[in-house]
């Protein structure tokens, strides 16, 4: 059975990750904004239509940041959605931790009023068995007054 720390460790491993994933976001958001704004400027410098030895390494280097922007764009969509699903994980692991602990109470409960029934049950026949060895001593210690008087 799992065990509630196990659940507890599970939780802040996830959200560590949140938080490391939330600095990532930010980190790649900032980074998106500096290759817009790079590729906003150097889009500004290219001539339309003009394809001459001096706008061609222009045009490489608009097409390599369009490229860098859309991958950081596509991985920040990533992020986001993956960050979207931890507050129902982490929903689900405090559903599942409370549904252990509420088992291992009931459980507790049941091995509780079983040890007390079984010490209950023992206590009962030590009673009795004390009665018994008593009402024997008894029966022994009449036989030996009888034989007692017998012999006087």
């Amino acid at each position: 059975m799992v065990r509630t720390t196990e659940f507890r460790s599970r939780r802040d491993r996830l959200e560590q990750a949140d938080a490391e994933a939330a600095n990532r976001q930010k980190a790649l958001a900032e980074e998106l904004a500096q290759q817009q704004e790079q590729l906003r400027q150097l889009t500004r410098r290219l001539a339309p239509n003009d394809f001459s030895a001096e706008q061609i390494p222009l045009r490489k280097q608009a097409s390599a940041l369009r490229q860098a922007v859309l991958r950081n764009e596509l991985a920040l969509q990533v992020l986001e959605q993956n960050r979207a699903t931890i507050p129902e994980i982490t929903r689900q692991i405090d559903q599942d931790m409370q549904a252990v602990q509420s088992r291992l109470s009931q459980l507790h409960e049941q091995t509780s009023q079983k040890m007390n029934l079984a010490f209950n049950e023992a206590c009962q026949r030590l009673e009795v068995s004390f009665r018994n060895v008593g009402g024997e001593a008894a029966r022994r210690l009449a036989e030996v007054e009888i034989l007692a008087r017998g012999k006087r």
